[in-house]
């Protein structure tokens, strides 16, 4: 082997060795600044105090988009849900509403007492049965069929306690049709769809384990 190649060989490894031992191995994906004195790091001391470099901060636009709209009283009730549970996001809290609601709707038409009960406060949950018995009463039956959800918004974030309570107003095409024990149409039309607007509350201890959201209220 030629002396000249050699020696510019061994060179260009020496150069490349301090290089590793001073800045460290950087990633392909990311390179980091480490302050001085962190254990086990070769890497360039930049001294923290002339170049501080902040953590990038991911925002979420969807769920700040949500937070936006919420009045100042909701916005400060949210800030103490996430202080409590840091995975919690109105986001995902709206498309389990959204379920809920169609659960819940399914269930009542089905008479699906077990169902309802699992869903919703004792409370809300005899008002469900209350009306299923005044239409077992009346020989009715009646069947809500759920076309579309076409809005989805938070109203109202309250916490009184440890109880947060969340109003989601939802706007829905719905056919709702009332048949007597002979099947005929008593109430409703089975080709027409009507806009309907509700506002469900959802409420919950923060402070349980149980992450199951109780419909404890419907306005429409």
């Amino acid at each position: 082997m030629n002396v000249d190649i050699l020696i510019f060989a061994i060179i260009a490894l020496v150069v490349a060795y301090r290089l590793y031992s001073t800045l460290g191995a950087v990633d392909d994906d990311e390179a980091m600044l480490v302050k001085k004195g962190s254990e086990n790091s070769n890497v360039i001391d930049l001294n923290a105090e002339e170049y501080e470099v902040e953590q990038e901060v991911v925002v979420d636009k969807e769920e700040q988009r949500i937070i936006d709209g919420l009045g100042d009283s909701s916005k400060k009730a949210v800030e103490k849900i996430k202080e409590t549970d840091q995975k919690f996001q109105l986001k995902n809290f709206l498309l389990g509403a959204e379920k809920a609601f169609e659960i819940i709707i399914s269930s009542f038409v089905k008479g699906d007492k077990k169902a309802i009960s699992s869903l919703t406060t004792k409370e809300m949950s005899n008002k469900f049965f209350a009306e299923l018995e005044s239409l077992k009463k009346l020989n009715r039956n009646i069947d809500i069929n759920i076309v579309a959800i076409i809005r989805n918004v938070i109203d109202t974030v309250e916490i009184n306690k440890n109880i947060v309570k969340i109003s989601v107003k939802l706007t829905s095409e719905q056919i709702t049709v009332v048949t007597d024990k002979n099947d005929k149409v008593v109430s409703g039309n089975k080709d027409h769809i009507e806009e309907i607007d509700d506002v469900w509350t959802f409420e919950k201890d923060i402070k349980s384990k149980n992450n199951i959201w109780m419909l404890s209220n419907t306005e429409s």
